[in-house]
């Protein structure tokens, strides 16, 4: 089972294609398997070369993990088209996690260079996003692309924010979260190529019309998303106590160790400069790769990103 397979993945009608998806998916999965061995033969024959070919190999690194999640992204769309339950394939993600006004959505929006996401002070992230961005360096366009609903190659980023808003809205009030994801991909010059969950923020206290299950409802649903392998960035609010970060005790159940944990701290501007250094240090609350600061400077504009800490690995 890998995750994305909910939403509109399902089986093709006929057996033939369902083959053809499969078998193209098993080359890729195979030619990565003879990438690995081939990268295994070079490092177990090169440990005695001299030290400029282990320079060429170290600039090499960067273009050769670029090209593997571009292969894994696409081995991901084509097992969307079959019956992913028997692929028992899982594929990694970054999910992002954090309260319900941590500054997930800008964070995010950053990434894309486009505002998309609907907000609101209600709840209005009742459906996990799984974001898929594609980088097309020879396009000067950006696009988006809903599978599911078979809408492909929108430019109106307006439109985007309104389908996406109808499908959260849709979900009755009376169960407020649904794991049934909503699959969105972002094709630009401008964006890595990555696979992102955006998921419901944690809550404290449910609201009057909210169920009173709400909030083990959200962290069932996100836990989903955290198992292995997938990478947690965990959104906190620089002034909000790191203690009470909703993110950092949900990715401490998971990860313990917090290896697989990135910290991302927003509205620094909100507190005073040694507290923002004290928060990103990497000390009070360790973690493997470190966190990164930034701050959100309003509708229309990328949070600007101050610096990151680094942890012991990358």
């Amino acid at each position: 089972r890998f995750f994305g397979s909910s939403g509109g993945g399902g089986k093709n009608n006929g057996d033939n294609s369902n083959n053809e998806d499969t078998i193209a998916a098993a080359t890729l999965l195979a030619s990565l398997s003879e990438d690995d061995k081939e990268n295994a033969k070079k490092t177990n024959g090169e440990d005695n070369e001299g030290e400029e070919e282990q320079e060429e190999e170290e600039d090499n690194t960067e273009d050769e993990m670029l090209n593997l999640t571009k292969q894994m992204i696409e081995i991901r769309s084509i097992l969307n088209k079959v019956d992913s339950s028997s692929a028992n394939l899982t594929l990694p993600s970054i999910v992002v996690i954090g309260s319900q006004s941590s500054g997930k959505s800008s964070v995010l929006e950053s990434i894309v260079g486009k505002e998309f996401l609907p907000k609101g002070s209600n709840m209005v992230t009742r459906r996990p996003i799984e974001l898929t961005l594609v980088n097309t360096p020879n396009s000067n366009e950006i696009t988006a692309d809903f599978p599911a609903l078979r809408v492909y190659n929108l430019q109106d980023f307006k439109e985007v924010k309104r389908i996406l808003m109808e499908l959260n809205m849709a979900v009755p009030t009376s169960e407020a979260v649904s794991e049934e994801p909503i699959q969105l991909t972002i094709k630009a010059s401008r964006v890595p190529d990555l696979s992102l969950v955006d998921l419901p923020g944690y809550i404290q206290v449910e609201a009057a019309d909210q169920p009173l299950e709400l909030k083990s409802k959200i962290r069932l649903l996100c836990e989903k998303y955290l198992a292995e392998p997938n990478i947690i960035l965990a959104i906190s609010a620089a002034d909000v106590d790191l203690a009470n970060s909703a993110a950092l005790r949900a990715s401490k159940v998971v990860d313990p160790l917090g290896e697989r944990t990135i910290g991302v701290i927003t509205k620094l501007d909100l507190v005073e400069p040694a507290k923002a250094r004290e928060i990103l240090n990497n000390k009070k609350y360790p973690l493997k790769m470190g966190y990164v600061g930034v701050i959100t400077k309003g509708p229309g504009s990328k949070p600007h990103r101050l610096f990151e800490t680094s942890g012991s690995s990358s």
